[in-house]
């Protein structure tokens, strides 16, 4: 089926990393960071929290006026799924000794339960929006808010070109990685690595049941690893995904950002 209508989902919330005693970058940049995305005049659902919101609303009203191509949906984090089923499992690993012996990077995914949470949540932003049929879109991008980290003013119509993405990526979830073959050969080791290969930063999600198997094997290698006493970022987790079922996905080799540009006009 051809793809006409795409849609750009995002999502910022405050948690705390001001306060933080490392990566403690302030909320200011972030939204500054997030100007550039909001440019794209392109549909766009934005999840995010009333301390946020009038910000963001106003840095979108600079492409969208009257805001008839964005969709807000403004929650706390509490009412996030994955707040309610992770939360409270991570937290109490990332506190015991046990789990602060395995760790070797003082990294935001292996002290901080709330990151954990926000990036986990990405799948079930774009499962929500398609329940929720949003645009009544037949794809949806997911793009991390920060995902360009500049303030460019100008508005922007060239993404994503829907001929590039109906020319073989229409039909499966496309996931972006720095290498086109690897393995993990160890899952707890990968886990407290810093090494990932596909890209938690943008993936491309088809509306069609691809989001409901993608869904249910992140939620099983999450279960599993917190079993073992083990948890990382979202992105380890889709490396393993996307290895138990590799004919499931498209996978294009990418940069750190290049996804503008591969997808672009």
């Amino acid at each position: 089926m051809r793809i006409e209508k795409p849609t750009i989902v995002t999502a910022l919330f405050d948690i705390g990393r001001d306060t933080w005693d490392g990566y403690d970058l302030s909320y200011g940049t972030y939204l500054y960071w997030m100007k550039s995305l909001l440019m794209y005049d392109t549909p766009m659902v934005i999840y995010t929290d009333e301390k946020l919101y009038d910000e963001i609303r106003k840095n979108r009203m600079v492409c969208d006026p009257n805001l008839e191509k964005t969709i807000f949906e403004i929650k706390k984090l509490e009412d996030l799924v994955a707040h309610q089923t992770y939360y409270t499992p991570v937290s109490e690993l990332m506190a015991s000794d046990e789990f602060k012996s395995k760790i070797h990077f003082n990294v935001p995914e292996m002290t901080k339960p709330l990151y954990n949470i926000v990036i986990f949540n990405k799948l079930f932003y774009i499962k929500e929006s398609i329940m929720k049929k949003h645009f009544d879109s037949d794809f949806y991008i997911w793009a991390d808010a920060a995902i360009l980290r500049s303030d460019d003013p100008t508005i922007k119509k060239d993404f994503p070109n829907v001929d590039k993405i109906n020319d073989g990526f229409n039909d499966k979830i496309t996931f972006f990685s720095h290498e086109l073959e690897f393995t993990t050969p160890n899952k707890d080791y990968h886990l407290v690595s810093q090494f990932r290969y596909i890209h938690g930063g943008c993936f491309f999600v088809p509306n069609n049941n691809s989001i409901d198997l993608l869904l249910e094997s992140f939620k099983k290698e999450i279960n599993e690893s917190l079993s073992r006493g083990f948890v990382g970022s979202e992105e380890k987790y889709l490396d393993f995904c996307y290895l138990e079922n590799k004919s499931e996905y498209n996978l294009v080799k990418s940069d750190w950002r290049q996804y503008f540009d591969i997808f672009g006009t």
